[in-house]
């Protein structure tokens, strides 16, 4: 979630003597903005301390400006500057992490090879499905969601012994897998868990 934080700094004749902004993690890039402006202009990168006559004047304006903290893979942060007081302002983030684009993708990739197992499945062609759940399994060993569906393919081919091994691996890298709790209590249920 992207937090704006806005600093309103009343009107007085005299002029910032700095600008201070520091992150955590460090060097992040410090961009400047004239509001109503769609160009933004670098002005340092954390930590930085610049002089807000710099700031206007490398944007020519005395107006509000719009200040940026951006570091790739963390949310940008944001604040305002009215007209300038005497005092020093000074800001400090912690910024906050995005999720990882590999970890996105391996998600994405991991729903398409469970898309196409449900179309083998929607067929009864259960091995080619176990095929890409044993691929899977191999490439991402700690995904619960896998071990699920594979529960799900031996229930529906009534070998409850491998189901319910399946549902409690599913369990071991996640506990809160109401699903898998769910199916071992049906299976448990069932007279005799066949294999």
């Amino acid at each position: 979630m992207k937090y704006i934080f806005i600093l309103f700094i009343l009107t007085s004749c005299a002029q910032v003597v700095s600008l201070e902004v520091k992150s955590t993690p460090s060097k992040a890039i410090v961009y400047a903005q004239s509001l109503g402006d769609t160009n933004k202009v670098q002005i340092g990168q954390t930590p930085l301390q610049i002089n807000s006559q710099e700031i206007q004047e490398k944007l020519n304006t005395k107006g509000i400006i719009k200040i940026e903290i951006e570091k790739d893979q963390f949310h940008t942060e944001t604040f305002y500057l009215s007209d300038f007081s005497s005092r020093k302002v000074e800001l400090s983030y912690n910024l906050i992490k995005l999720p990882s684009i590999d970890q996105a993708n391996k998600v994405d990739e991991i729903i398409a090879q469970l898309f196409i197992c449900q179309k083998y499945v929607k067929v009864k062609r259960y091995d080619d499905c176990q095929s890409i759940l044993t691929t899977l399994k191999k490439q991402f060993p700690e995904v619960s969601t896998i071990y699920e569906f594979e529960g799900s393919i031996f229930y529906i081919q009534k070998q409850n012994k491998k189901a319910v091994n399946s549902f409690i691996t599913a369990l071991k890298y996640n506990p809160d897998n109401a699903e898998a709790k769910r199916m071992i209590n049906i299976i448990r249920n069932v007279k005799g868990e066949n294999d």
